[in-house]
Order: C-alpha cells, then structure tokens, then sequence
C-alpha cells in the first residue's frame, strides 16, 4: 500500500485536476499520469491472497495474469514514445494494447472452459511444427529447429496436452470460442441493445488502429506522405507529435480488467478499486479539459505544422533535429561516459569525451552517421553536449550528460544557402545519462582544465560494460568547441537541459 500512497503524494491536495490552461499544460500534466496509471496497473498484478495463491497461479489464472502483466508493459512503452513526441509508434502500440485489454476482460468475465479454448488456441502454429518434425522436414533437424520442438514439448506437457485435444480449435479455425475480435468486443462491450454503438466503437477503435499494423494506404497517407496543392504527395520524413488523444481513449479499455482480476483474487479492497476510481476520473477530466482547449483545428493544422519538400524549403514550418535516434540510443545503451586528458598536463593528449555503449558496434553507428551529416568538425556546434552538475532527488552526488542540438545554429547554417528558411516550430529530442563517481574522482574537473588550455575537445565512441572501459575508437571523432557546463540550481524552463527534470535522468 505504501507504493500507491507514493504515486498519490505526487498530487498533494489536487488528486484530481480538473483544469488546465492550455494544451501543452494537459499534456505535460498527462505524462506524470500516464506513468502512474501504468505504475498502479503493475502493482496490482503483484497483489495476491496468499490463502488463496501461496505460491503462483495455476494455469486457471495465469494465462489473465499473463495478460495484465503484458498491457502494463505495452502502455509504459507506448508513454515512452508519448514522451518522444512520436504519435505514429504510438498508433502501432495501440491496436496491440487494446486487443490484449479486451482479450482480457473476455476472459474474466467467462467461465474456465474459455480461458483453456484461449490457452488450446495458441498451439495452432506449435502442432504444426509438431506435424513438421513428424514429416521430416530439414528445419526440424537442425539445432534452430530441435530447440524449438524441444520447447514446444515441453509446454504442451506442463499443460498435459496431446495433439489430439485440439479438435474444437481446429474447428473453430483457432478462433477463440470460434468468433471474430469483433465478436469478442461485442460480447464484452454491450448487449443487442447496443451492437450499434459497439460497431462504431469498434470500428472508431481497433478498426482504424489496425492499420497501423497492416499498411493501409490511409495509415501511408496519415503519416508518412503529404498532399500537394496540385492532388500529388510528397514524402514526409517526419514523425507526427503526440497528444492526449493516442493514450486517454485506451485507458478504459485497460483499467476494467484489472478491476475484475482484483475480485477474481479476492483482493478488491475498496482503497485498490479507488485507485481505479481516481484514474477514471482523471483520465475523463483531461478529455474534457482536451476537447475545450483543442477546438475545432482542421486535419492540415493539427497533423501537418511540418510542411516539408526537398523542392522547396521555404515550405517549411518547423524543423524536426534529430541527433539521439531512439531506437538507434536503446540499441547501443548507453553506458558511461569517458573523460580523455593529460594526466601530467603538458598538453599532450587533446581533450576528448567519450560516450560509453554497452554495444560498441551500435554506437560506432551512431557516430559515422553523425559525421556523415556534421563532418569531423561540427563547425556549426549542430550537437549540443551539456554537463549538468548538481544533486538529484535519490541521486545527491554526481553530474548528467546531455546529447541534444542546437536548432538555432542549423538554421544558420541552413540559410547560407537558403535564405528563405524560416521554421516557426522546433523539435528536439535529447539522451542523458547520470555518472555518480567517487567523491575523490577528479576526472571531471582535469577535462574542464584540459579543455580550458586546448579551447577545443573530441567526442568519440567507447566500450563500457560491467562500469569498466572495454575499447576506444578515437578515429571516430567530432571536434567541438562549444559544451556547456550548467549548475541543476541555475537551469530554467525555457532551457534544452530542463528536460533533466521531466525525464528523471533516465536514457
């Protein structure tokens, strides 16, 4: 209970706002609450009736367990994108989540006989493989393929289930109950009084987030093209903001099964089933609060403030700068950071500062694609690296490093050769990671002096696992003069290194 008195003291005397001033104010407010909502959802897959379930869950329970646990994962993740400012991932993660959530609640609200049709439907590709072995075929030979019968045996033992109890799946075509996921959501969405209202719903919901997963030509036209005044497209190389609307109308299609999965374990205390309470509302109220303030903005204004084409620059409205691909960065993990300097300070060694991967081959990536758009002198100061000093709630001693960029220099550069160049909006994204070294480390205080002498210093990639320098590879080098040096008590909203606040120092 301590955990949710944790999440709830985050609110103080406000645990429900109700109004918000603008747009940007809901949703930097529905962040902090996504998190939560998701956090709330994860310990309440952690509760148990220990009377009831001393050790695990039996094989009654545990396919729905298996279900909560994964819509809680799949929302963090979906938030993580939110807070990249990528809508169009977003979208893709959101037809999964609600089908799980959905799936889910079908499940609870049906008796045992379903939830082992759900487990029996999910052995249609394994008995295939099972046949295949059976046949002879050359993957089943090889250690891939054993690996994977061996695998598929085994589950099917735990679950003491021959290839012959599938006769009903196999009838149903492996549907679970033999219907459709439209069916499905009808079942648990409503009676015939309200089929209609559940079609539209359906259709308003999982219909068009489907999409997203089979590359439709409306999810093409959506996100990754543009229309031209004269009927053609033009690529659109951006990613699309994001806003309240990808993450609040999955909600209540997450928290019902959480609800019932509380009753099902005998743990639906009235102060659990409050929180569910709180995120209802909560959620409901930024609904609200979204469609005052958001109005009635046309598709252009709300989806299209980057009108980009390589024909014409001066088409464009906002500049999208990415130096800290998310999927590039979660691939090389981030790992440490590396100070290079003369130990006996004679000017020998060029000051450097190396960013430490747990996958050097991945972040060696990272760096020849920001030579190919920078060079090996960042002339221009396009990257941006601040040192950020100072204590952190729960991380008193150590200092953050930023990677970002600074638009304003892009522009200028940009405009040497194209005057026209003008964009009205920015968009940036940043990677941090926190270094806590010993109170007698003087690593960070020999670069400042070292770079104080050369004027100058070089950014290049480093192997750091298990906290210990692996490998180097100072060819990959970017030269850079500027780095900025800030103190956590002199950062203010308006600065690139705020965001240390907003994302809690993580990577």
């Amino acid at each position: 209970m301590d955990e949710f008195d944790g999440i709830m003291a985050k609110y103080g005397d406000r645990p429900l706002r109700e109004h918000f001033e603008t747009v940007a104010e809901i949703n930097q407010f529905a962040v902090q609450f996504y998190r939560d909502a998701a956090d709330i959802y994860d310990a309440f897959t952690r509760l148990k009736d220990f009377e009831r379930n001393p050790s695990g869950y039996s094989l009654d329970d545990a396919p729905i367990l298996g279900l909560l646990v994964r819509i809680w994962k799949l929302l963090k993740e979906t938030i993580r994108y939110h807070v990249e400012n990528n809508a169009e991932f977003i979208a893709i993660f959101q037809r999964t989540l609600l089908e799980t959530a959905v799936t889910a609640t079908y499940l609870l609200k049906h008796d045992q006989s379903v939830v082992e049709d759900f487990r029996k439907c999910s052995y249609k590709d394994r008995l295939r493989i099972l046949q295949d072995a059976k046949n002879g075929s050359a993957f089943s030979k090889t250690k891939a393929g054993q690996r994977l019968l061996r695998s598929v045996e085994k589950k099917m033992k735990l679950e003491g289930f021959s290839e012959n109890d599938f006769a009903e799946q196999k009838k149903n075509r492996w549907k679970l109950q033999g219907k459709s996921f439209l069916d499905i959501f009808k079942d648990v969405y409503g009676d015939e009084h309200t089929a209609q209202v559940n079609e539209h719903m359906y259709r308003c919901s999982f219909g068009i987030m489907s999409e997203s997963v089979h590359c439709s030509w409306n999810d093409s036209m959506d996100w990754c093209l543009q229309g031209n005044e004269d009927g053609t497209f033009s690529i659109y190389p951006f990613f699309h903001p994001a806003d309240i609307r990808y993450i609040t109308p999955i909600l209540p299609f997450c928290s019902e099964p959480y609800a019932l999965w509380l009753k099902r374990i005998g743990v639906a205390d009235r102060y659990y089933t409050m929180m569910l309470d709180w995120i209802a509302r909560q959620n409901w109220n930024l609904y609200l609060e979204f469609d005052r303030l958001y109005g009635d903005m046309e598709p252009a204004a709300e989806q299209r403030q980057v009108q980009a084409t390589s024909e014409n620059a001066k088409n464009i409205k906002a500049l999208l700068q990415i130096f800290t691909d998310p999927i590039e960065w979660d691939k090389a993990k981030w790992s440490g950071t590396v100070f290079l300097f003369d130990p006996e300070g004679l000017k020998k060694q060029i000051p450097g500062l190396g960013i430490g991967f747990a996958d050097f081959e991945a972040g060696k990536t990272i760096f020849d694609g920001w030579i190919k758009r920078v060079g090996h002198v960042d002339q221009f100061e396009e990257i941006r690296v601040s040192i950020i000093e100072g204590p952190l709630p729960g991380k008193p001693n150590g200092y953050t490093v930023m990677i970002s960029s600074n638009p304003d220099h892009t522009i200028r550069r940009t405009q040497q050769s194209q005057p026209e160049f003008q964009p009205t909006n920015v968009i940036l994204m940043s990677r941090m990671h926190r270094m806590n070294p010993a109170s007698t480390s003087k690593n960070l205080e020999r670069f400042k002096q070292a770079l104080n002498e050369f004027g100058f210093y070089r950014l290049f990639p480093a192997h750091v696992a298990s906290q210990q320098i692996q490998d180097m590879d100072v060819s990959l080098y970017i030269e850079k003069r500027e780095i900025h040096f800030v103190q956590i008590a002199d950062i203010h909203p308006n600065d690139p290194e705020y965001a240390i606040f907003a994302k809690n120092d993580t990577n």
